[in-house]
């Protein structure tokens, strides 16, 4: 590490601990608040309410109740600061005192003398909560507000009648009576009259339906399984429940309780004459809560009350294997990484860190969905949407197993849920910090004959060359709260992100680096209008700017690009609840962006590239990427009970989404009349001189993608303990090629002047040229083993349809213009036009019967709760995908045998072996056609079929948070076999591997993306203080293990038609493995209070053990005579084959502050 960066580390870890010390000194010095409450007559009251206010007190305030002498204290109250008092109880009129300042160590003593309230000037206002059947509701809470209640609101909780009642309201006609349902407003009353001595009667009628609510259901039976019917069931939450609610179990031992407030947590106690009581507490119910609470009493020895070990965390409904995790608010904000919303899919098991490849598929191969809508690019499936890190509540990561409703993915799904406002004003601040110097060197143990010299005469410090580092800085601010108490809220956040990176011997005398610059801003708002409606969305604008892009060793800076990516996200949610079981939510999303990369020089500067690849004049390309994305999802539930057999929870839905897809690139280069040079060709040097050109005006595509999917499934209770998960799913994809993206030409008027006009005659290339469909059957079953919800059995078959990329087809657009290459001849330039590919220019068309990709996915698994907040699972799982997409030709080819000189590069040697290759005899009169390849077709070389098979192994440990840690610790064993590789390109059919025969060559063997070995780690822990430490220091760690990706030998064969050569596998595919990975990222993090809210000091370090693993070789076989390369250093010479060429970044440290209220 550079010495100037140790000491900034050093001197702001030496500020971080002296900042927090003194900062918790100064909480230490406190004093004491008591005194007396009495009435008017001088007697003391007790169970007066005292509250105490403050900006120094945790959440601003703390209340405590008068003991039976009227007597009250607050102990530990922060010193230095004034506080305010407020005495009340019903019956008296509440009194506040202000500006009660407290001294260290000392005490203040404040008294209260309480009037009562006058009787004639109070009434009372009292009703019932009905559902629209005449059932009462219990557990509403009530809330009466008016200008003569001070303080908060009053609240009241239904009883088991559903009656409410407010008693000694001062007379007044402004009063509001509003229902809550948790966290949700049910129904409001406003303009209530409350007249003396009178009581005023107030009915609500709602339908159930339109609770948030969730179900609390269990069995109760002895130790040896025998149910106990008629046993006493007891469900508490103080805030919720004025009373528990109590139940009998049925003759099965089986009970429920249904409509509960979600998002909370309850205990749950269980009694019956001659067993021991028993209670679980810490039962979390979420908003499709299916959980099983299961008892077992034993019989009385002693009396005592028994706690069982925790509250069940297995999902008994679903048949998806453990591996589909959840990564809530907290997680994210704790677990160091780099913060990037589209990288959490990496957190999962079985997810490559390297490359989010799950399952064998490539990263294409997953789907991105914000609030449930898919985000991902249309073209080819990577990630498009960044959204703002912060604005993220939670994560789902799902990646087998699952129902009908999941489509357009063969790998994994990542659904962002967005955070929404309440009606508590909340906000949350963050710094991060990350100098580019900052990293630590970890190169020492490479020699110099190791690595790879991509240029000796230039590159003179290979190790220096291989260092890297990068910078960050991400600031943000989101806040959130009601704009209409109960109906209208909203949550706003602004991020700016920006990285810095500096690519290994890239010529920056500015030292500025490659810079991305993303300014984002996001606003959401949430609308309750009526009882059964609820309306949210949102809307993101964020840019993804970047300076110098593409820069290297042999890029200057002149010839790099400038990305400019602006986007507007969108995403409208409504929910309608018909009855207490049947529900619709409908959803509109999409988005719309472009993504440019302009030269730096501009569009006319001619780029020139030496014999050395070196490229210090202008890029010599451009791009443009127009993008527009919209989908609408229409969902029908249905709960229905004693349907057939048991229960089932019906889901039925309809999906359309429509896509407008647009790519352009070309040469860059004006060209030059006297010399005969076309415009778009730059041109290769050779000693300084001028050897050959390349020109391409490139492509014009614009593709029209639209999907119509429909599905329905059903989640099938047969019995408490069997459950059979049934789908069905049909997509239809249609993909078109079109003149213009009408009507959305106008977005993009900055591309429109580059458009390519459609070439004359080729009208009939227009229209829908991709038509295949599917259906994709689901089924599973979920099986409680022992009956007592600890052990749960999974088995699951679904087929799941890739997603509908127009890069499968786009090959097939006319406005592909041919590419030509051109001679220097000593005066002008002469174009090759016997012995050069032209690129593709209407020598694509599609197959009309054509099918669409798809993975069939086996899945079985186990799931045992083992103690307490704690579970394991097994899982295996087995995907075959089939029906890949490739260009065959119809190309003539004939044999040719050449030598292999292998590994060495030299000739003579003991590794030369005679390989048969083949040449084509008709270069640029082929055509292609784009279909399903399979084996025997023309010029398709493998023995089998195109084919990617995946089986693996899992296994899964998840702790919740509690006892001061968590962690969720994951193995996966897997093998991947393909006679493809597991890239991009195959991945979207836009690949050229059927195109020659020899890219086919020793094609069978092991994809790049291979993890044979996995094992994550992510957990948290609290220290401690052990007397010494005057705060709560937090630990969170990810480690992370993998096998290394695969990597094959290729070699160059002699010069066939003027400079064409040809590179295929030496050896079978994924013969080579790179090092494992094995990296470890540590947060320290502590937090005190600070203005009424909490203020944390984060330190992070990534790469922990500064490990260097190898993450690229040299593949072709290339040797270097010392006589070719006079003066060079003999390091760099010989066979270059398997050497170095990238290696992992060292340690590297990030500093953060953050602020939440």
């Amino acid at each position: 590490m550079k010495g100037v960066g140790m000491r900034k580390i050093l001197l702001i870890g030496i500020s971080f601990l002296i900042f927090s010390s003194l900062s918790f000194a100064q909480i230490k010095e406190s004093g004491v608040i008591e005194g007396n409450v009495y009435d008017s007559e001088g007697k003391p009251i007790p169970g007066v309410t005292v509250i105490l206010s403050g900006i120094k007190l945790i959440g601003g305030t703390r209340e405590v109740l008068t003991n039976q002498n009227g007597f009250y204290r607050f102990s530990g109250v922060p010193a230095g600061y004034s506080y305010e008092l407020t005495a009340k109880m019903e019956g008296f009129e509440t009194l506040t005192k202000k500006n009660i300042f407290v001294h260290a160590n000392s005490t203040s003593i404040v008294d209260f003398t309480l009037s009562s309230a006058r009787v004639f000037e109070t009434g009372a206002i009292q009703g019932t909560v009905n559902d629209t059947n005449g059932n009462p509701i219990s557990g509403i809470s009530v809330f009466l507000n008016g200008s003569k209640i001070t303080g908060e609101s009053k609240r009241v909780v239904t009883d088991d009648s559903g009656f409410f009642r407010f008693s000694l309201i001062p007379v007044g006609s402004d009063y509001s009576v509003s229902l809550k349902f948790g966290d949700q407003v049910l129904d409001k009353k406003e303009q209530i009259s409350v007249s003396a001595n009178a009581v005023t009667n107030l009915n609500f009628s709602i339908e159930a339906g339109v609770l948030r609510a969730g179900v609390v259901q269990g069995n109760v039976c002895d130790m040896a399984g025998n149910p106990l019917p008629k046993a006493t069931v007891i469900l508490e939450n103080p805030r919720i429940f004025e009373k528990p609610k109590t139940t009998l179990t049925d003759a099965n031992g089986s009970f429920k309780f249904t409509s509960i407030p979600s998002g909370f947590t309850y205990t749950v106690k269980v009694q019956i004459e001659g067993f021991i009581p028993a209670k679980m507490d810490g039962v979390y119910v979420s908003l499709e809560s299916q959980e099983i609470l299961n008892f077992k009493l034993e019989t009385v020895k002693v009396a005592e009350e028994k706690s069982l070990e925790s509250p069940v965390v297995l999902d008994l409904k679903s048949s998806s294997p453990p591996s589909n995790i959840v990564f809530t608010n907290d997680i994210l904000r704790n677990i160091p990484n780099p913060q990037f919303t589209t990288n959490i899919i990496r957190l999962a098991p079985g997810v490559t860190p390297s490359s989010d490849v799950f399952g064998g598929a490539s990263s294409s191969a997953n789907s991105y969905m914000i609030d449930g809508l898919e985000t991902s690019d249309p073209e080819g499936g990577t990630p498009w949407v960044f959204m703002d890190y912060q604005a993220i509540q939670e994560v789902q990561i799902l990646n087998s197993g699952l129902p009908a409703e999941f489509g357009g993915f063969t790998g994994g799904v990542l659904n962002a849920i967005t955070r929404s406002g309440g009606n508590k004003f909340e906000g949350y601040n963050e710094f991060l910090f990350q100098d580019s110097d900052w990293v630590s060197d970890n190169l020492k143990k490479f020699k110099p004959e190791e690595l790879y010299n991509p240029s000796p005469f230039k590159i003179k410090d290979i190790k220096d060359f291989y260092k890297s580092k990068s910078g960050l800085t991400d600031f943000n601010i989101h806040f959130g709260g009601p704009l209409k108490k109960d109906k209208l809220f909203f949550f706003v956040g602004t991020q700016y992100y920006q990285s810095r990176n500096f690519p290994s011997g890239f010529d920056d005398p500015s030292n500025e680096g490659v810079v991305f610059k993303q300014p984002r801003i996001f606003l959401k708002i949430s609308y309750q209008p009526s009882q059964k409606d609820r309306v949210s969305g949102f809307v993101e604008n964020d840019q993804y700017n970047g300076l110098n892009v593409g820069a290297s060793y042999n890029i200057a800076k002149e010839a790099t690009v400038t990305q400019m990516a602006p986007e507007w996200v969108f995403n409208i949610n409504y929910t309608h609840n018909f009855n207490p079981k049947t529900h619709l939510d409908v959803k509109l999303g999409g988005f719309w962006g472009y993504y440019y990369l302009e030269p730096s020089s501009g569009r006319d500067k001619i780029a020139y590239v030496d014999e050395y690849g070196y490229n210090t004049s202008n890029s010599m390309w451009w791009y443009m990427a127009n993008r527009f994305r919209t989908q609408v999802n229409a969902h029908l539930s249905h709960y229905a009970e004693n349907f057939i057999k048991g229960s089932h929870d019906f889901k039925f839905g309809v999906e359309i989404e429509k896509d407008w897809n647009q790519s352009l690139y070309g040469y860059t280069g004006a060209g030059d009349s006297r010399t005969g040079l076309p415009k778009s060709a730059w041109i290769l040097t050779f000693e300084g001189l001028p050897y050959l050109a390349y020109q391409w005006e490139g492509y014009d595509q614009h593709i029209s993608l639209t999907r119509f999917s429909t599905f329905a499934q059903d989640s099938w209770s047969i019995s408490r303990r069997f459950t059979i998960n049934l789908g069905l799913r049909y997509d239809i994809f249609r993909g078109a090629i079109v003149d213009k993206m009408s009507p959305f030409s106008s977005f993009f008027s900055k591309s429109e002047i580059y458009w390519h006009p459609l070439p004359s005659g080729k009208e009939n290339k227009l229209g829908t040229i991709y038509k295949p469909s599917g259906i994709s059957p689901r089924v599973g079953f979920a099986f409680d083993i022992f009956g007592d919800g600890k052990t749960v059995a999974k088995a699951h078959y679904g087929r799941y349809y890739e997603a509908l990329f127009a890069a499968s087809f786009m090959m097939a657009d006319p406005r592909y213009k041919d590419s030509r290459r051109y001679w220097w001849s000593g005066t002008r330039w002469i174009e090759d036009v016997e012995g050069f590919y032209p690129w593709s220019e209407g020598k694509y068309t599609v197959d009309p019967k054509i099918k669409h990709p798809h993975m069939d996915e086996i899945t079985i698994g186990i799931e045992r709760e083992i103690f307490k907040n704690a579970s394991i699972g097994f899982a295996f799982i087995h995907r075959n995908y089939t029906d890949m997409i490739g260009a065959i030709s119809d190309a003539q080819f004939v044999q040719r045998e050449v030598l292999d000189l292998g590994p060495d590069g030299l000739k003579g040697t003991g590794d030369d072996k005679k390989v048969i290759v083949y040449e084509q005899l008709n270069p640029g009169k082929e055509h292609f056609l784009i279909t399903n390849p399979k084996a025997g077709m023309n010029n398709v070389l493998l023995d089998k079929d195109p084919y990617r098979k995946y089986t693996a192994f899992e296994l899964l440990f998840n702790k919740r948070f509690s006892d001061r840690w968590q962690l969720i610790f994951s193995y996966v064993y897997s093998k991947t076999k393909s006679n493809l590789d597991n890239d991009w390109d195959t991945n979207t059919g836009n690949t050229t591997f059927f195109e020659n025969l020899n890219y086919q060559i020793n094609a069978e063997g092991v994809p790049t993306v291979d993890p044979t070995h996995q094992v994550k780690i992510q957990g948290s822990y609290v220290l401690p203080r052990f007397g010494i430490l005057p705060f709560d220091l937090q630990i969170n760690a990810y480690y992370f293990y993998q096998t290394g990706n695969t990597y094959t030998r290729i070699f160059t064969t002699p010069y066939y038609h003027k400079n064409t050569r040809i590179r295929p596998f030496a050896e079978p595919r994924g013969s080579r493995r790179l090092d494992s990975y094995n990296n470890l990222d540590i947060r320290l993090e502590t937090q005190f209070n600070l203005f009424g809210g909490k203020l944390g000091l984060m330190f992070d370090m990534f790469n922990v053990l500064n490990y260097a693993g190898v993450r690229g070789r040299y593949v072709r076989t290339i040797y270097r005579d010392p006589k070719a390369y006079p003066g060079v250093d003999p390091a760099f010479l010989g066979s270059q084959f398997d050497r170095i060429t990238s290696i992992d970044q060292g340690r590297s440290f990030r500093l953060g502050i953050r602020y939440s209220f």
